[in-house]
């Protein structure tokens, strides 16, 4: 039997503390996340490589479930891995391309259309997953478990000035 993408991570998504909260504020600003778009997905890349897959430091810092998805290049064909908020949507996860608030439609939207083939890294384990666009059912229950667990979720696709996509992945047999 096929196990959901956050059981066979072991995932679970604590209650931020105190500082956690006060970065979410941070990040969640304008000039916050301009900054953290720029920083924080190559701190992330290094900071899971040197722990293994474990950990990232925007996790540390957000107390957020963010998972490393690597996707196949929509152009290059090569492989590509990026920092993104898991949000846990029933036992797989959802994605939403808010990018910080940022105009840019992240190009990891573009490679999961293109293949839909992934896989994500959390907690030092990866799972293989398909991806697939979520409905618009699923999205708003995406998009607002996302925004509880983050507050400036919701002004991402305002500032951006764009729908966010939205995605669910769902582990495959393998």
């Amino acid at each position: 039997m096929l196990m959901g993408i956050q059981s066979q991570l072991g995932s679970n998504v604590p209650r931020p503390n105190a500082i956690q909260r006060v970065v979410h504020k941070v990040a969640g600003s304008s000039v916050g996340g301009a900054v953290l778009a720029r920083i924080a997905p190559p701190l992330d890349n290094l900071t899971s490589k040197l722990s293994g897959g474990r950990q990232t430091s925007t996790e540390m810092l957000t107390g957020l479930p963010i998972i490393m998805l690597t996707t196949t290049g929509a152009t290059s064909g090569q492989l590509r891995t990026n920092p993104v908020l898991g949000i846990p949507y029933g036992d797989d996860y959802g994605l939403q391309s808010g990018n910080f608030g940022v105009t840019s439609v992240p190009a990891w939207v573009h490679n999961l259309r293109a293949n839909p083939q992934a896989t994500i890294e959390h907690g030092g384990k990866t799972v293989d997953v398909i991806a697939r666009e979520a409905s618009d059912e699923e999205a708003d229950a995406i998009l607002g478990t996302g925004t509880a667990l983050f507050p400036g979720l919701a002004d991402y696709g305002r500032r951006a000035n764009r729908d966010l996509d939205v995605f669910v992945l769902t582990a495959v047999d393998g």
